[in-house]
């Protein structure tokens, strides 16, 4: 899903979209993705370690199996547009 996600804002937007950030939980399965995907899109992304992603984001997109959300809602912008494509990862705002 996150794959596809990546590949339609590559499709309309991506010219309009600073790098994509892509952090992980697990074993740098981030960077793995990041090589695979990076040379069939436009878009740059980068693998990146670290919480305070989320603090800088224009755009939060979680996309795992947690049933607890992965950060905290005073870990996010205030001004951040999020999409969630799990079912509990994202904090209430």
């Amino acid at each position: 899903m996150v794959k596809e996600t990546i590949l339609a804002f590559d499709a309309s937007t991506s010219t309009r979209i600073k790098p994509v950030a892509v952090s992980s939980r697990g074993e740098k399965s981030n960077i793995s993705f990041v090589e695979k995907l990076a040379p069939q899109v436009r878009l740059t992304l980068e693998a990146v370690d670290g919480r305070q992603l989320p603090s800088k984001a224009e755009y939060v997109i979680t996309a795992t199996k947690a049933s607890v959300p992965v950060f905290e809602a005073d870990e996010m912008a205030p001004s951040a547009v999020t999409l969630s494509l799990g079912i509990h990862d994202m904090p209430p705002q």
